[in-house]
């Protein structure tokens, strides 16, 4: 006897589930699943969101309405800023030390690094940390920074943290939700 495959939605008509009759006692398949055919519920697997349940059977979906294509560009863009603006946070900034400018990591390690060397420095319990910086050419030096110059780095650091964030919540997030088209979200560009 053939397995029989079932298919089950949600009241909008969107596939919520698969069922077969081989695996689950025909008692609890929900009454509202719909029966279809091998290939369909193979071909539904691997296509998500290509079918949907209309009149009781499983039927293909709509294609997306404009509107529903800009809201998941906009999505899709969102992420993409978020992203872009995690990388530049974690990035590089430049701060100056004895009038000379060297860029600083800020990922995980030298922002825990930052909170811990200042609350050292809070605490009094150090007067200078030997820190690890880029010169001009990018080549890895060490500075000695004391309690003023590693307060100076440290609100670089901040500056650095807000004006990325900034960028993206204040300025490339709004531009995005105030688009119109679907071609206007993709020209955006975290860099642009």
């Amino acid at each position: 006897m053939p397995i029989q495959h079932y298919a089950n939605a949600d009241a909008n008509g969107n596939l919520i589930g698969f069922y077969n009759d081989d695996v689950w006692d025909p008692e609890k398949i929900p009454a509202t699943a719909v029966k279809i055919t091998e290939d369909d519920w193979r071909d539904a697997v691997s296509n998500p969101g290509k079918y949907i349940i209309q009149d009781g059977a499983m039927v293909l979906a709509p294609p997306p309405t404009v509107a529903e294509l800009l809201a998941r560009a906009q999505e899709a863009k969102i992420a993409e800023l978020n992203a872009a603006c995690s990388a530049a946070i974690n990035g590089r900034f430049t701060s100056k030390v004895d009038g000379v400018s060297y860029q600083f990591s800020f990922d995980a390690e030298a922002q825990s690094n930052f909170v811990k060397a200042g609350r050292a420095f809070d605490k009094g319990l150090m007067t200078s940390i030997r820190w690890t910086a880029y010169d001009q050419a990018g080549a890895i030096v060490r500075i000695d920074l004391d309690a003023a110059a590693f307060d100076a780095v440290f609100k670089d650091s901040l500056e650095h943290l807000n004006t990325q964030l900034s960028k993206f919540r204040d300025t490339l997030r709004p531009q995005v939700m105030a688009c119109t088209t679907v071609e206007e979200v993709q020209a955006i560009t975290y860099d642009g």
